[in-house]
């Protein structure tokens, strides 16, 4: 998973407050280069996107994964 897909799902668990995150801004969270403030802000949105992304994971038959059907990674050049 990359932290362009957490943003995507992220934004797709349609959290009241809450858009896609930049890569930047998962990339400072991951190294803990963020304020105080912002990874206390971020944490229960982090966690709201893991407990559904394990939720999915226990459920095989479920809505079938994080991202939308039909999104592709872009090749890079």
């Amino acid at each position: 998973v990359t932290q362009c897909d957490v943003g995507k799902a992220l934004a797709n668990l349609k959290l009241p407050g809450v858009g896609a995150l930049s890569q930047s801004t998962i990339c400072r969270f991951e190294s803990l280069t963020l304020s105080h403030n912002n990874m206390i802000a971020l944490k229960p949105v982090l966690s709201a996107w893991l407990d559904e992304a394990e939720a999915a994971k226990r459920d095989p038959d479920g809505a079938g994964g994080l991202l939308p059907p039909g999104e592709k990674k872009r090749k890079r050049t």
